[in-house]
């Protein structure tokens, strides 16, 4: 998700600043706490309220079809060999079929399937940088603007499924309530906090680290092209597992007819993710051995997910992730942590879990073995950050 960042201040200080004033002066303080609070809410939790417009030219026309005559319509294009197109029709069905898939409203798969631009060119900040498509917040809302990389005019069959991934993944990243951007902190314990400056959208944020460890929320990603930049760890995961999931859930009403679709039904470009992506998608287990969704007991069910992104709850997540490793320990001097430590916990976990290649689920196995305090906690997270590499290269 791509972050404008030109440090401009947005109007809504100043709604807010006269909301309270007439609050004050008019109803008293009884009236003015409960009614204030909730005007308050509304002037921050506004999506929209950026004076600038994505990157490129608004895509014009097209229809809304159903997840059926979607798949159908991805068959046709591969199996004619036509050559991949801004097709509006796939494009927008995509989207807004995915977006309800993930739990959004229709309203707002409407409205955001609709707020979406093709660029000639990758631009900077008001652009993708090196990505083939982006979410972020306009003067119409959420949107996402796609650029030259996401309309591969190569092979047929292997571009229209690559657009398809792209477009399933970016609208897990647009099923959101809505951007929240009032200031806040979040608390991991003895893992530290993080200052959130700006927008808060689904696991994402616009944050500043507080701690002495290291920050385990972010990871620096290198592009082909030797381009550095940041990424949430959380968000970027769980997009991939929604493009996954929606991809699979069209194989299932005919895509799956096509070889090209099985063969690629895994494919990612985050290579660090692609064990991670087939784990937490295990619900049979191997040999006899528990599947992961039941030793997590169901604390990373697709449908809790989708429902805390969709809440913008990313500590409810690592919370419930640690009180589940917990659950598991069953040593009474586990029992003590408090709430923030135990979302600590849940971010060390998950850091492992996701990232299989630092340490083989060997963080998460010791977790379950030992009494946990915040000494082992701390010593794990030092364990991770020494193997975390200095930045990922994406494929």
């Amino acid at each position: 998700m791509k972050e404008r960042g030109d440090g401009r201040v947005s109007s809504g200080a100043e709604r807010r600043r006269f909301l309270k004033v007439a609050l004050l002066g008019a109803g008293g303080l009884t009236l003015a706490v409960p009614l204030g609070k909730f005007l308050i809410d509304i002037t921050h939790n506004g999506e929209g309220n950026e004076d600038f417009s994505l990157a490129g030219e608004l895509l014009e026309g097209g229809e809304i079809v159903d997840n059926a005559s979607l798949a159908q319509l991805y068959k046709e294009v591969i199996d004619s060999g036509k050559p991949v197109e801004a097709d509006p029709t796939i494009i927008r069905s995509t989207v807004y079929n995915g977006m309800l898939f993930f739990g959004t409203s229709e309203s707002l798969a409407a409205k955001r399937s609709q707020n979406i631009t093709l660029s000639k060119e990758n631009r900077g900040l008001e652009g993708c940088g090196g990505g083939a498509a982006c979410v972020y917040d306009s003067s119409l809302g959420l949107g996402v603007e796609l650029t030259p990389q996401s309309i591969f005019n190569g092979d047929s069959e292997s571009g229209w499924l690559a657009l398809l991934q792209v477009l399933s993944h970016e609208a897990f990243h647009l099923s959101v309530k809505r951007v929240n951007d009032r200031p806040r902190v979040e608390d991991f314990g003895v893992l530290g906090k993080y200052r959130i400056s700006k927008d808060t959208r689904g696991f994402w944020r616009t944050e500043e680290y507080w701690g002495e460890l290291g920050d385990l929320m972010e990871r620096t990603i290198l592009n082909e092209n030797g381009d550095r930049y940041p990424v949430s760890f959380v968000e970027e995961f769980f997009a991939e597992l929604g493009n996954s999931r929606y991809f699979k859930y069209l194989m299932s009403l005919g895509l799956g007819d096509l070889e090209i679709a099985q063969a690629l039904k895994d494919a990612t470009v985050f290579p660090f993710f692609r064990q991670g992506l087939v784990d937490v998608q295990d619900t049979q287990g191997v040999e006899g051995n528990l599947s992961w969704q039941d030793w997590w007991g169901g604390v990373l069910n697709f449908a809790k997910i989708d429902k805390l992104h969709y809440g913008n709850d990313r500590v409810g997540l690592f919370e419930s992730l640690g009180a589940r490793i917990v659950y598991l320990n069953k040593n009474p001097d586990s029992q003590n942590l408090s709430r923030e430590d135990l979302a600590g916990l849940g971010l060390l976990a998950f850091n492992d879990f996701i990232d299989y290649d630092l340490t083989n689920h060997q963080v998460i196995v010791s977790l379950v073995e030992g009494p946990i305090r915040e000494e082992v906690i701390t010593a794990k997270a030092e364990l991770l950050l020494s193997i975390i590499p200095e930045s990922y290269l994406v494929t």
